[in-house]
């Protein structure tokens, strides 16, 4: 009996039309069943993007039937359990037979209640990628089981859980997902339980956890996961076991080299290896927390841990860390965690605690000596040293300062120095020395100071103060000198000076066929540039390119001298100059009056509507400011979606385009270190995998950076182009 002659039967008995309660019409609607919650299930990751759609019903008798007939996947068994409220799939899900997606996305109508279970048996449980609701959208269930007892995998691709109670994946006799392919579960989740056996990573990409409840995934033959793990909105109790000798997690990924935790209790366990580098933030703010390193749990020494992070690698096979106070130590033997790690020459990580910050490298080392100062938070290193990481993760602002001997005749740095999260960094080599035979890579500082004395006669790498390339992002200044007769950064062959910062300053006095700068040069700058060569040759060898990262106007200026110098050009707020200099004297400056355009670094295809309209307003390279302002405003206007407001930095358009976009999950996980809300990351990192907008750096995307209504052109024509 079709659904409309149920409904109309049921009207006529509410009236008292059908007044024979025994009469076969009123026997047949009371035993008809009715629908009582159900399952929609299509082919994309979202609706927006789907191709397929298909609905199965429960009823009030227990029974379950695809609507109008329509099966997704033939030979799959599919139930209601009412003892549990739980869908059962018997089979292997596939992509939802003439879907064209590459995902087999479930959601139940009724997710607080019911619940989905997916068994494959000795087969493949899902036979492609599997999403279960939509991320920030919609919770797909309640509680999600999914079963396999095979050697390859239980999910042969990605997995995606929005649900409101618990995940588990079981696969005794293999991994979980396949090669390359991640777990993201979203944090309506509560507890996640992952195992299996295999000698291949568990979970064969990354996995990727906003869970507040309990975690754990056990691999007793192999690693947990092979590119990268992280548990970033605060669970419960974290427990991870395997066994490989390269670690928990592989790292295959060359951009990720550290688990990310945030949790109230951890526990980790290699029996083949060690644990691995550890990033972990406590939750339980009120307690103090212990640490345990060593070879098990009944084998371990403990610490107490000074604040709630512990960021160290662990090259023990066990790590536990809890709220508490140690267990074997008296309070003579606490020991406290700087924050602060040291590697040389490719060597052990050295964590600097209260045990060793009178001497980190120890008394074998004798070229040198690095020590930590907690009262004024400063690094010092004195001497000569290998290749050289420090790397800071404390709370508090940590100063760098590395010089070598008086009369040494060897580099304070004789190899690459890389420096993370500093304050003021400041390196001053002897007279005649190098202060970094290698090169200089400075990630996230305030002040970065390098200042030589050292001559180019008969000297081979032209009496050079850093022989090698410089990579530095800081929010304060930048200045590099050699007051001897020299070049400053390059040497032997040809370097690259690539710095983002406020004040940037390089001096330096060559002749002949020494430079300053010994090769090109590429500045981002919110203040003052200063390019010296106080001998007889150019500043800049190679090719300057300039990007101004202000709202002003600016000059550049060229000249044999500071005091000769005359306007060479000047530029409009956001437009970068790019050129070769035979100058030895170039300086860079903010306009004085202080007048602002807007910056059109970007640029827009002359053929699209948006690039002809705001051409028509761009008169002979000048902004008419304007035509500009209302050219581009009527533009986004008619492209943006209705009601949205023009983005006014990088982070609000790249939420703006995923927004847009549907809100697709990102393949990785998002691991920027500049932000916060966790939407925002996710857009991010999907508009940078997309090739929509680019990343400043491998981990920093500058989301309050100011763009310009051209850029949010450009970069909306890029995500939505016109068909």
């Amino acid at each position: 009996m079709k659904r409309w002659t149920r409904k109309l039967l049921a009207g006529l008995l509410s009236f008292g039309m059908l007044l024979q309660v025994e009469s076969p019409l009123s026997a047949l609607a009371a035993e008809t069943p009715t629908v009582e919650s159900s399952i929609t299930v299509y082919d994309g990751f979202s609706r927006l993007y789907t191709s397929v759609t298909y609905v199965l019903n429960r009823y009030t008798d227990g029974s379950v039937r695809w609507e109008d007939d329509k099966n997704p996947w033939d030979g799959v068994d599919v139930s209601y359990d009412t003892s549990s409220n739980t869908y059962v799939f018997s089979g292997t899900l596939s992509v939802p037979a003439g879907g064209t997606g590459h995902t087999a996305t479930l959601i139940c109508s009724d997710p607080q209640n019911d619940s989905i279970k997916i068994d494959g048996g000795d087969g493949v449980a899902v036979n492609t990628s599997l999403q279960i609701g939509v991320s920030d959208q919609t919770r797909g269930a309640k509680n999600v089981t999914v079963l396999a007892n095979n050697n390859s995998t239980a999910i042969n691709g990605s997995a995606a859980f929005d649900c409101y109670g618990d995940v588990t994946i079981t696969n005794p006799s293999g991994a979980v997902t396949s090669q390359y392919d991640g777990i993201v579960v979203y944090d309506y989740a509560k507890d996640i339980i992952i195992t299996g056996k295999s000698e291949a990573p568990l979970i064969g990409g990354s996995f990727s956890s906003y869970s507040s409840g309990n975690i754990t995934i056990e691999n007793p033959d192999g690693a947990d996961v092979r590119t990268n793990l992280s548990i970033s909105k605060g669970a419960a109790e974290v427990k991870l076991t395997g066994s490989d000798s390269s670690g928990l997690v592989l790292f295959r990924d060359s951009s990720l080299s550290t688990f990310k935790i945030k949790a109230k209790t951890l526990t980790m366990e290699n029996k083949s290896g060690p644990v691995g580098p550890v990033e972990f933030t406590g939750t339980d703010t009120a307690s103090a927390y212990r640490v345990a390193v060593g070879e098990s749990e009944s084998s371990n020494t403990q610490t107490a841990l000074t604040g709630t992070t512990y960021s160290e690698p662990v090259n023990a096979k066990y790590l536990n860390i809890q709220p508490g106070t140690p267990e074997n130590t008296t309070p003579d033997d606490k020991v406290t965690n700087y924050g602060i790690t040291v590697t040389m020459n490719h060597g052990e990580a050295i964590g600097v605690t209260s045990n060793n910050c009178g001497n980190i490298l120890g008394d074998t080392y004798t070229n040198g000596k690095l020590t930590y100062d907690p009262e004024s938070h400063t690094l010092t290193g004195t001497g000569t040293f290998g290749e050289l990481k420090i790397n800071i993760t404390a709370a508090d602002s940590v100063d760098v300062k590395l010089s070598n001997d008086v009369g040494a005749t060897t580099p304070v740095v004789d190899g690459a120095l890389t420096i993370n999260n500093a304050n003021n960094i400041t390196v001053t080599p002897a007279d005649g020395t190098v202060a970094v035979n290698g090169k200089l890579t400075v990630d996230s500082a305030n002040n970065v100071t390098v200042v030589g004395n050292r001559d180019q006669t008969g000297d081979s790498h032209y009496g050079t103060i850093i022989d090698g390339d410089v990579d530095i992002t800081c929010s304060g200044d930048v200045l590099f000198e050699n007051k001897g007769n020299g070049d400053v950064i390059g040497g032997l062959t040809a370097s690259t000076f690539k710095v983002d910062a406020h004040d940037v300053t390089v001096k330096g006095n060559s002749t002949g066929q020494a430079y300053p700068i010994f090769g090109s040069a590429n500045i981002e700058s919110t203040g003052d540039v200063v390019l010296e060569n106080k001998g007889s040759g150019k500043a800049v060898r190679g090719e300057l390119k300039y990007t101004p990262t202000h709202t002003q106007k600016y000059e550049i200026k060229t000249g044999a001298a500071a005091a000769s110098a005359e306007t060479f050009y000047t530029g409009e707020s956001g437009t970068g100059y790019t050129g070769a200099f035979n100058d030895p004297y170039i300086s860079i400056a903010p306009a004085s009056s202080g007048d602002t355009t807007p910056d059109d670094t970007g640029t827009v295809d002359s053929g699209s509507d948006a690039g002809g309209a705001v051409a028509a307003v761009l008169v002979g390279g000048a902004a008419v400011w304007g035509g500009y302002e209302i050219a581009t405003r009527v533009i986004l206007h008619n492209i943006l979606p209705e009601g949205a407001a023009i983005p006014a930095n990088r982070g609000q358009l790249a939420l703006l385009v995923w927004n847009n976009a549907g809100r697709p999950a990102p393949v990785n996980e998002p691991a920027f270190a500049d932000m916060d809300d966790a939407d925002m990351a996710k857009a991010a990192q999907w508009c940078v995998e997309q090739g929509i907008m680019e990343a400043k750096t491998a981990e920093t995307f500058k989301p309050e950076g100011w763009t310009p209504k051209l850029k949010v052109i450009e970069v909306w024509n890029k995500a939505f182009p016109k068909q």
